[in-house]
């Protein structure tokens, strides 16, 4: 059963998020930035078109415009995989230190699960 001071802890936190600006690579689980293009939502930029483009992504107002050929880059979201330890080693048991790292490590966990 939860306290009332942890149950409004929650209540608070499920204002915020991890947010991962960070542009990594790699197969890890949870959204982030990848260095991956992708063709998505989330439009990032133009380049020059390349023979072998698909036509498909040609923006053919920007070409209306401009009079040259440019492709629509998508940003691709992948997937973060997050790990979040606990130090058990006996100098943890001063003044009830496992007890915050562990509420420390669940509220942690819980942000993470519902970023």
């Amino acid at each position: 059963m939860l306290k009332r001071e942890e149950v409004e802890l929650l209540d608070t936190l499920k204002k915020y998020r991890i947010k991962i600006d960070k542009i990594m690579e790699g197969l890890l689980q949870g959204l982030h930035r990848s260095p991956f293009h992708g063709f998505s939502v989330d439009f990032k930029e133009y380049r020059p078109y390349e023979k072998g483009d698909d036509p498909r992504w040609i923006d053919w107002k920007l070409y209306a415009r401009s009079d040259r050929f440019f492709v629509k880059k998508f940003e691709e979201e992948t997937n973060v995989r997050i790990f979040i330890s606990q130090d058990i080693s006996n100098s943890m048991e001063f003044k009830g230190k496992h007890e915050i790292a562990g509420k420390l490590v669940a509220l942690l966990t819980y942000i993470a699960y519902f970023a």
